[in-house]
């Protein structure tokens, strides 16, 4: 109807909350890349308790950016994999 067109935001009210996000994407990106690395190294330096440790942030950084990342589906099953 005419009145639920009128009361629908316009794209513009969008690019602010988007913009906001992508930023918020970004860093946490970022944090994964660093928890994913340090646990890494201590895969291929062979420290169990180390890879251990590590493995609990990265997880926790991947679930931070899951709902964007499972939008692309490949990534995220090559991530769950």
């Amino acid at each position: 109807s005419d009145a639920a067109a009128k009361a629908r935001p316009s794209m513009v009210a969008f690019i602010g909350p988007l913009s906001e996000y992508r930023v918020y994407l970004s860093t946490r990106s970022s944090a994964l890349i660093r928890a994913v690395n340090d646990l890494q190294q201590a895969i291929e330096s062979g420290n169990l308790a180390a890879a251990q440790q590590a493995y609990a942030p990265a997880r926790a950084a991947y679930q931070r950016i899951a709902p964007a990342a499972q939008r692309l589906a490949e990534l995220d099953n090559a991530i769950n994999a």
